[in-house]
């Protein structure tokens, strides 16, 4: 994923199979379709590319993201609905910065590491987890 939110995808073809025509998209927009006001980037699709988990310093994706630090975010590139998925279990933003994400084959479950105390219930380390 680029810093402007754009997948880019690379197929090195070691036999002479035709390649199906490859499209950019922007992905990282709000589902009212406002772009990313930040860097997105590191780009996880799930198996089929419906959905892709990317981290964004971006504040304007979702309504209420103050808490002024990456968070990690989940778009059905089919819906081009947005969710923040690094929030706490009643949709609390994470109270520190997360990144890293992947993402399960069929999108229902995202991973990521946090340095947000808040996410897990007992996480007093001060470590990123």
């Amino acid at each position: 994923m680029r810093a402007s939110g754009s997948l880019v995808a690379f197929v090195l073809a070691a036999t002479a199979t035709p390649v199906i025509a490859q499209t950019t998209t922007l992905d990282s927009r709000a589902s009212t379709g406002v772009q990313g006001n930040n860097i997105s980037d590191l780009g996880a699709l799930s198996a089929g590319g419906h959905f892709i988990a990317y981290q964004s310093a971006a504040t304007s994706l979702v309504t209420g993201d103050t808490n002024g630090f990456q968070d990690v975010f989940l778009t059905n590139r089919i819906t081009a609905q947005t969710v923040l998925a690094s929030c706490t279990s009643s949709g609390a933003p994470a109270n520190a910065s997360s990144g890293n994400p992947s993402v399960s084959a069929n999108g229902c479950l995202v991973a990521f590491d946090s340095a947000a105390s808040n996410l897990a219930a007992g996480d007093g380390n001060g470590a990123t987890d």
